[in-house]
Order: C-alpha cells, then sequence, then structure tokens
C-alpha cells in the first residue's frame, strides 16, 4: 500500500511539473502580445439527436497603447441565420445580432471579463490564466506523441460557478510540442470537450501571435457608436457555446 500511494505521488507531481511547463510555455510566448488572430473550425455533436453542427469562425484580439484588451469572436460570419459575434471592448461584453442590428450588453459585477467569459463557456479562457482556470478546472497532463502534448481537464465539482454550468464534463487540448509557420510551442491544436450529451471540438487552423496583417481598432467599435444599432443590457446568463442560429439567441 505504501508503494502505491508513492507511485501515486509520484505520478500526480509529474502530471503538476508538465501542466507547469505547459503554462510557463505559453507565458513566454505570450508575453509581448500585441494582437492575436486565431482561426477555428468548430463542431458540436448532439448524441441523443444524432445531430452534428458544424462552422468556422475566427478569435481576433487586439492590446492598446493604454494596455486594454480588445477582442472579437465570430462564426458563421457569411451566413446570416446561423452567424454568431461575440465583442469585448471597454470592460464590456455584446452579443451582436447583425441581421436586426441589436446587441446585448454584459458588464460583470466585479470588472473581470476573463472570469465573465469562463464561467460562461468562453473556450480560450482556461488557457489564458491558470489560476482562473483552475477556479473550475482539475487540471492534469494526458501524454505526448510525436507532434503533440496533451492537458487533460475536468469539472471541478467544488465550484459550483463552474465554466462547465454544473454539468459533469472533461476535455482534453493538444499542444504543439515544437514552432511550426502557423503556431508557436504549446499553443493549441485541437480543444475538445464534453459532458453526457454533447462533445465540443474546437480545430484550430490558424494561431498567428503579433501577426504582419493586425486587426484594426475599428474592427472593435462598440455599437453604441455604429449608426442604427439599438443596445439593451443583458440580465440572464449568455449561451453555454455559440448558438446554430441567431433565433436561439432571444430567449436571453
Amino acid at each position: 500500500m505504501y508503494l502505491i500511494a508513492i507511485f501515486v505521488g509520484l505520478v500526480a507531481a509529474s502530471s503538476a511539473l508538465q501542466v507547469d511547463h505547459h503554462y510557463r510555455k505559453w507565458e513566454l510566448a505570450h508575453r509581448n502580445l500585441t494582437s492575436l488572430v486565431v482561426e477555428f473550425e468548430f463542431e458540436r455533436h448532439h448524441f441523443p439527436l444524432r445531430k452534428r453542427d458544424k462552422s468556422t469562425g475566427s478569435f481576433r484580439l487586439l492590446r492598446t497603447e493604454s494596455g486594454e484588451f480588445l477582442a472579437r469572436y465570430l462564426t458563421d460570419a457569411d451566413d446570416p441565420d446561423k452567424r454568431f459575434e461575440g465583442l469585448l471592448n471597454g470592460g464590456a461584453i455584446y452579443l451582436l445580432d447583425s441581421k436586426t442590428k441589436t446587441a446585448t450588453r454584459f458588464v460583470p459585477d466585479d470588472g473581470n471579463t476573463l472570469r465573465f467569459l469562463s464561467d460562461h463557456g468562453f473556450p480560450f479562457a482556461p488557457l489564458l490564466d491558470r489560476r482562473l482556470a483552475e477556479r473550475s478546472l482539475r487540471l492534469g497532463a494526458g501524454g505526448d506523441d510525436k507532434t503533440y502534448s496533451y492537458l487533460r481537464f475536468a469539472s471541478n465539482d467544488r465550484n459550483n460557478r463552474s465554466i462547465f454550468r454544473r454539468e459533469p464534463i472533461g476535455g482534453t487540448v493538444a499542444l504543439m510540442r515544437a514552432d511550426s509557420p502557423d503556431r508557436p510551442e504549446s499553443t493549441p491544436r485541437t480543444i475538445q470537450y464534453w459532458n453526457r450529451d454533447e462533445v465540443w471540438t474546437y480545430d484550430i487552423r490558424n494561431w498567428q501571435i503579433n501577426p504582419k496583417l493586425a486587426p484594426d481598432r475599428w474592427e472593435f467599435t462598440k455599437p453604441e457608436a455604429r449608426a442604427g444599432w439599438t443596445v439593451r443590457s443583458g440580465l440572464l446568463e449568455i449561451p453555454l457555446h455559440p448558438p446554430t442560429r441567431l433565433g436561439e439567441m432571444q430567449k436571453y
């Protein structure tokens, strides 16, 4: 029994060291970040309905001279019925409906937008801040192959405000083991997580830090400053994942 306890302790220590390594490399890769462009393909597989929803999307981020982060998350840009767009600007998070020119604004009570996004299922949030990830997730190393290192995670049952809204869930992130032309080491290649009914998969096609064609500030214009737009305050929780149709958003 004593030997088993030692073995389990060594495995846990090794896993923790690998997680530490990934986050250190992540921080080094992004420490001089002024802009970020991520392109991905997203698939949601709903087992009970035997249904698969697929979309393409992007996440674009700009750090201003004052240190403020502006961000835009967009899927299905060419299909007005399925298009989903989120915006971060001035400490507020917006859900945008370009078809009706309406926006819903959410302002976190404590001003922590990254925590708010993590609590409501933004897939990249746990990668951006380890302390934030560990509020809602148990992290561990999941092994290596020739190309990728794997980070495992599961919902933390002790945290009632977890990223996964109290549902038993697990997942993996495949991280690059070396630099490549379209992404640096320890940045994600795929992000996948699941609960009892669904699996969500983000296939990251591109992860560009400080690209030559950086996002322009006009891309993050607040809807209040856009002609013809109406903005309302959001009082309820935003959806866990991008809805497949804008009609699904109307209940929020």
